[in-house]
């Protein structure tokens, strides 16, 4: 009975030693009285020790659980009271203003998924799993250890914790950019229905058979006009030009190094631009399905329009040193006739010209089939 007492009393303390990991974790300021002394990649193999500890104790303690041992359950559970807070203490190194916000986030919710998970196991243990709980058939436990290996690993993999902010920016960025073909996509097939349906006859059934909507003022048939179909197309060429424009951002400014003139403070700004762009290419496509409110159609494109232009304002500085940069090559002014140059590849800044081109283009084209404004 000692040893299960101590054993409880044990798990207690580890518990309450990881919500009060919790609570600093969820402030604002936390790496305010800590300096970046080692470098960024010290840091993050001494985080990646970390976690693989606890992996090791949470493993500990799980197998002491299956076998019913309370004494056993003691080292695990007092190795696990000292890593969270150096978990903890580990996280708060990576200060924002030094690495990057993006970066910061990302570690600071690596280590509270890690300190909730743990939190829960403990939790189970107390409840009366494992060693508490001699021929109980639940498995509780396993659960809440598998869950805390599962973070772990995936913290530790080679798409866990990014590398620098770049990397923690660019995997933010490509979250959106699935959702937004998504979105995309059930607009072309919504384009595809209106077409295939405008050239088939209605059945006497269907025009007879009432469900019911009508008397909700829904309609369950909403089928795009001519009107309405030519506006949709107009508006899936945009939103196409949208997201060619969104991966290559990932792709051809999300890397490193970068120009000077781009600081982590311009590189944070970047995933609340793609979610805004995002939220906003939704809106855009909900307002081109049938029936179509015009006056939406227009409010909807204005502010996709908007927040393009926010990121074209915002990307830049990515291109300014490119632009004046001694190395890029001289024109064919400069070069005899027998050396004229060869044509080259488009260089990333002229083909973010150029989509933008498009875009306000692709919007012209389709606010010349909306009601002007007299």
């Amino acid at each position: 009975m000692a040893a299960k007492k101590d054993a409880i009393a044990a798990a207690k303390l580890a518990i309450e030693t990881c919500a009060a990991s919790e609570l600093a974790l969820k402030k604002d300021d936390l790496s305010s009285t800590h300096t970046l002394d080692a470098p960024l990649a010290t840091i993050q193999n001494d985080l990646r020790t970390i976690l693989s500890m606890l992996h090791h104790s949470t493993t500990k303690l799980a197998l002491a659980m299956s076998q019913q041992e309370h004494s056993a359950t003691l080292s695990p559970l007092k190795d696990i009271t000292v890593q969270i807070p150096t978990l903890l203490h580990c996280v708060s190194l990576f200060d924002a203003d030094i690495v990057g916000k993006t970066l910061a986030q990302e570690v600071r919710i690596v280590a509270t998924d890690v300190t909730t998970s743990t939190a829960a196991l403990l939790q189970s243990f107390v409840k009366g799993e494992g060693p508490a709980s001699a021929g109980s058939d639940s498995k509780e436990y396993l659960f809440r250890t598998g869950s805390v290996h599962e973070i772990i690993d995936a913290a530790r993999g080679v798409q866990g914790i990014s590398a620098d902010n770049t990397t923690a920016v660019k995997k933010k960025w490509a979250e959106n950019q699935a959702p937004l073909e998504d979105g995309i996509k059930e607009l072309a097939e919504s384009i595809e229905d209106a077409k295939s349906e405008a050239t088939e006859e209605k059945d006497d059934d269907e025009d007879d058979f009432d469900d019911g909507w009508n008397e909700l003022g829904i309609s369950s048939n909403d089928k795009m006009g001519p009107d309405e179909l030519a506006r949709a197309e107009k508006g899936h060429v945009l939103l196409r030009l949208c997201s060619m424009l969104h991966k290559r951002v990932a792709k051809d400014l999300l890397k490193t190094p970068h120009p000077p003139a781009v600081d982590n403070a311009l590189l944070d700004s970047l995933p609340g631009l793609s979610a805004y762009l995002l939220s906003s290419a939704d809106d855009f496509i909900m307002s081109l399905e049938a029936p179509q409110d015009t006056s939406q159609v227009t409010e909807c494109l204005d502010g996709l329009v908007e927040q393009l232009r926010d990121l074209q304002t915002t990307i830049a500085p990515f291109f300014r040193d490119a632009l004046s940069s001694p190395d890029a090559p001289p024109s064919s002014e400069s070069k005899p006739d027998s050396e004229a140059p060869k044509e080259s590849k488009p260089t990333p800044s002229k083909w973010f010209d150029t989509c933008f081109s498009q875009i306000d283009k692709g919007a012209a084209a389709l606010r010349a089939l909306l009601p002007q404004d007299d």
